[in-house]
């Protein structure tokens, strides 16, 4: 699947960040010409994890997240990010891996867009492969 141009995917955690944050952060994208496709991010009986990803991820070029899942998805499917951190856990994934860069306002967020989301650095695929070894590797441990 191609990602549909100036489509961003907004991936919210209503428990860390309020609605009007995410409404504001929306609101944002779109005044910069984006489509934004808004996900929780949380699986359904009605909308799966491969749902999210086909019906959200993979339709974007940018991922603008409040949530540690957003940001974690976006850059294990080699989609350049922008995270608002809400915790420590998204700041120290940041951290770890890169892949994206991290906001503390909408002023910080505008200007980030106002940059270019083609200017902003897709993880390295290397790094993104990697990434998936490291988490199969885990799973291999739990099994």
């Amino acid at each position: 699947m191609v990602a549909e141009p100036k489509t961003v995917t907004l991936s919210v955690h209503p428990d860390l960040v309020n609605d009007e944050t995410h409404d504001a952060i929306e609101a944002l994208c779109v005044s910069k010409g984006f489509t934004v496709l808004r996900t929780k991010n949380v699986q359904t009986p009605e909308e799966g994890l491969e749902d999210i990803i086909r019906n959200y991820y993979c339709r974007s070029e940018l991922v603008v997240s409040t949530r540690l899942h957003g940001a974690i998805t976006a850059y294990g499917l080699g989609i350049p990010y922008l995270a608002m951190p809400g915790d420590e856990k998204l700041r120290e994934f940041h951290r770890l891996f890169g892949g994206g860069q991290l906001f503390s306002n909408l002023d910080e967020l505008a200007e980030l867009l106002n940059a270019g989301h083609a200017e902003l650095a897709r993880p390295a695929l290397a790094d993104v492969l990697e990434f998936g070894a490291r988490g199969r590797a885990a799973m291999d441990d739990l099994s």
